[in-house]
């Protein structure tokens, strides 16, 4: 079988020629890559099966690249399973994977919550490049229309309060309150919250009030790499 086919329970396949799929960066980091033995990935509890090569999953993924190290069970059989993982966001990285230097998917209002959880599984896997990828188009987006508080809800209660994605919401959430108080009623039951970051809230608002011309741009607008995951030091990916 090809090893570019994807395929899920109710056996559909999409083919994608390699030379469609394979960018100038996999090409420059992996001459050699199509000769890498095939990892079977099953995703879900239906089992979406993706087949993708393991060094093209080594080079972008320190998961997989200390999972065919470990000496693990599935570095002996090429074979992975991950029920509890979403099949639909493991299509776009399957999709990803092979050409990552191409423009992600904008964050759209109808698919936000995807994108969040794509962030989400590129930090649980480890792949750092698409993690700052997707973080450009979530800061472009919150900047722009504002961030909902649907997506916050969602960050807060499925991304570790240690992550990136998850201080953004927080200082970003802090600035829409304080543009806009009206909305601190619909804001609160997110701030009664068991696990609501409240001191981290408080100090982005005293930052915020405490600035004489309180024209603060929103932290999702600020240029930099604050809610960036790339090693300190190394040149930014997405700018």
């Amino acid at each position: 079988m090809d090893p570019n086919e994807s395929d899920t329970d109710s056996g559909s396949k999409k083919k994608t020629s390699s030379s469609t799929l394979v960018t100038d960066r996999v090409e420059a980091k992996l001459p050699h890559f199509a000769a890498s033995p095939i990892i079977t990935i099953s995703v879900g509890q239906e089992k979406a099966t993706y087949r993708i090569h393991k060094d093209v999953l080594v080079v972008n993924s320190t998961f997989f690249a200390k999972m065919f190290v470990s000496g693990m069970i599935e570095a002996q059989t090429n074979e992975v399973y991950f029920p509890e993982d979403c099949p639909e966001v493991f299509e776009q990285f399957a999709s990803w994977i092979y050409r990552p230097l191409e423009e992600t998917r904008p964050y759209e209002y109808d698919d936000s919550i995807r994108t969040l959880k794509c962030w989400a599984f590129a930090d649980k896997f480890g792949i750092p490049l698409w993690q700052d990828q997707l973080m450009k188009n979530i800061m472009e987006y919150w900047s722009n229309y504002r961030l909902s508080f649907h997506d916050i809800s969602w960050v807060l209660n499925n991304v570790s309060n240690m992550t990136a994605l998850y201080k953004l919401a927080v200082d970003q959430f802090a600035w829409e309150l304080e543009i806009a108080p009206g909305r601190l009623e619909e804001a609160e039951p997110l701030l009664l919250m068991h696990d609501f970051p409240i001191l981290r809230f408080i100090c982005q608002l005293l930052s915020i009030c405490n600035r004489e011309d309180r024209m603060v741009p929103s932290p999702a607008s600020r240029l930099g790499c604050k809610y960036h995951v790339h090693s300190e030091g190394t040149p930014c990916p997405v700018r």
